[in-house]
């Protein structure tokens, strides 16, 4: 008789991404920020005054430009089955 293999590998949580900056373009936002190993991928959120106002999902990229030019405070986490911590909020200048 055969054994049934047992599949017992959790995923382990994505660290909160770092390095996270915000610059403006013409009437655009970029966020961008270090990759995180084992990311698959990453939700960017902004907020106007530390409450999340837009949320935005970001495939494998460490990289987003599709915000307005409004919201002060930017977000990122990571993910790869399961959602990694929040980075801090980073203040675009």
């Amino acid at each position: 008789m055969g054994s049934n293999p047992t599949l017992s590998a959790t995923p382990s949580v994505p660290a909160p991404p770092s390095s996270v900056s915000v610059t403006r373009g013409d009437g655009t936002l970029s966020v961008s920020w270090d990759s995180v190993n084992g990311a698959t991928s990453y939700n960017v959120s902004t907020s106007s005054a530390g409450e999340t106002t837009t949320s935005k999902y970001v495939g494998g990229n460490s990289h987003c430009t599709q915000f307005s030019n409004h919201g002060n405070y930017f977000r990122v986490r990571a993910w790869n089955i399961v959602w990694g911590s929040w980075s801090g909020w980073h203040k675009h200048r």
